[in-house]
């Protein structure tokens, strides 16, 4: 290469690196600002914020394991967990052994958003592994930069990582983080750390790196398929087998999950397909490497489609989350690899101006979704001062709804959702037993927090079942009101004009 032509080279690269720093920090930055604005608007999925923000604070507490009032049964081993209030929570049993990892993180810090950098620090180490290796998606400066753009500034970016706080999270990365490793032919220490990082964060993994090992054989990579096959056998023996029994979970396999795992044996399959076959898959393997490692997203390609059947076309950060997060990154790098290989000249140029343009669409659609959270937020401002005029050790009485804001107080109660040591039904809903409610009002002296139109629900139904209590008014705002037991002894929080 003559010096002329390094020169204007040397300061693309450079250039490159500077841009996709500032994507990157643009990312991060939205990210951070999108879920403090959903913090402040209560718009997190009600279950499951205030759930694992318990479980973070718990699950090295061993002798509270049998207290949680978010895990129905007192089990929790290996990160297996249940939710507490949900009526089918036998069925919703999942295994994230990295929550052991995430729960320091919280304890150290007692902010979800320590918990929050941690999980946008995964995205960026994502795009800066994307970058690195080499896969035809980022052979130039300018492709790198629209990559990592693409995956980086999309709306589907912005609900992914902030995402309740859940391990699921980490699906997006390890996703993208595989496909990148099996495109570029990376060595077996990367795919062992990348599986870790699956199974660690959910037992969906196991799925993904089942269709991983069918691909490496067909690439010519017997023995890393056969690696990571037995490493996925074995997960599943201990986790849904040894520990699922162990604990007394009773899973109950619908035909969905059933489907699903069936995908485990395409690998072993591949013994049944005759040699020519198997030869031919393996010839088109290698012509279209990109493309066909859109295999290992082929289950988040399924619930995304079932989502839009069955749901209608995301409006929902539950909907719109990891499950469509690593789809969507996979059809981006397989567009820049098409680019890069199959077009010359002004094709290039225009299709990759193109997808320019749709990172570009994609930042305007994160800006938009976050002016409508901090529409939320405004319309809650007036909560937070009381929410901050109340003591982390008193007792809380709020509603299903809006426990997330009470995720780390030390006692809450969900009224309409009672714990399984109070209300030992599957129909936790409305509890039958009213009694329980009762007794726990009488015996913590809680502050009762909540919205007016949840009150009134409160305060007919305790009246329905023959329950009577005359209450003080301690914060009589215009959506909040915060209450305490006339008979009671606690004091009001002082709430600053």
């Amino acid at each position: 290469m003559s010096e002329e032509s390094a020169t204007p080279n040397a300061r693309h690269e450079r250039l490159a690196r500077v841009a996709i720093g500032v994507v990157a920090l643009a990312a991060a930055m939205l990210s951070m600002i999108g879920f403090h604005l959903m913090r402040r608007g209560l718009a997190f999925h009600d279950r499951d914020f205030g759930f694992f923000v318990t479980h973070y604070a718990h699950v090295w507490d061993v002798p509270a394991w049998a207290r949680v009032p978010m895990n129905p049964n007192g089990n929790d081993v290996f990160g297996f967990e249940g939710i507490d209030g949900y009526p089918t929570v036998r069925d919703e049993v999942h295994a994230s052994p990295i929550e052991y990892l995430l729960a320091p993180v919280y304890l150290l810090t007692r902010s979800v958003y320590a918990l929050q950098v941690v999980f946008i620090g995964a995205y960026l180490a994502t795009f800066a592994y994307v970058v690195r290796r080499p896969i035809p998606a980022t052979r130039t400066p300018i492709a790198r930069v629209i990559v990592v753009a693409l995956l980086a500034l999309t709306p589907a970016t912005l609900y992914a990582t902030t995402f309740d706080l859940r391990p699921f999270i980490l699906l997006g990365p390890f996703v993208v983080l595989l496909a990148v490793a099996l495109v570029s032919r990376a060595p077996g220490r990367h795919l062992a750390a990348i599986a870790a990082l699956g199974l660690a964060a959910r037992e969906d993994a196991a799925i993904v790196l089942a269709l991983a090992a069918a691909y490496l054989h067909l690439d010519g990579r017997p023995v890393d398929a056969r690696r990571l096959y037995a490493a996925v056998v074995l997960y599943v023996i201990v986790f849904f087998a040894v520990f699922t029994w162990a604990l007394g979970f009773a899973h109950a396999w619908n035909a969905e999950s059933l489907a699903a795992f069936a995908l485990l044996a395409v690998y072993p399959a591949l013994a049944l397909v005759p040699p020519s076959l198997r030869a031919a898959l393996a010839r088109g393997l290698a012509r279209h490497r990109t493309l066909a490692v859109l295999v290992v997203a082929l289950p988040f390609f399924g619930i995304a489609l079932r989502h839009v059947l069955n749901v209608g076309w995301p409006r929902h950060h539950f909907v719109f989350s990891a499950r469509w997060y690593a789809p969507l990154a996979l059809l981006a790098i397989a567009a820049a690899d098409l680019i890069e290989t199959r077009t010359h000249g002004r094709a290039r140029h225009a299709l990759a101006g193109g997808l320019a343009i749709a990172a570009l669409l994609g930042g305007v659609g994160s800006v938009v979704q976050l002016s409508r959270w901090a529409r939320d937020a405004d319309e809650h401002a007036d909560f937070w001062p009381v929410r901050t005029a109340i003591p982390a050790d008193a007792p809380i009485v709020t509603d299903y709804d809006h426990y997330q804001a009470f995720s780390d107080h030390a006692q809450v109660l969900v009224w309409d959702r009672m714990p399984a040591y109070l209300e030992p039904s599957e129909g936790r809903d409305h509890p039958g037993d009213h009694a329980h409610l009762r007794a726990a009002l009488v015996a913590d002296d809680p502050l009762v927090v909540m919205r007016r139109n949840s009150f009134r629900d409160f305060t007919t139904r305790m009246q329905s079942a023959g329950i009577a209590q005359d209450w003080v008014h301690c914060v009589d705002g215009e959506r909040w009101i915060v209450v305490r037991a006339a008979a009671g002894t606690r004091d009001c929080p002082r709430v600053p004009d």
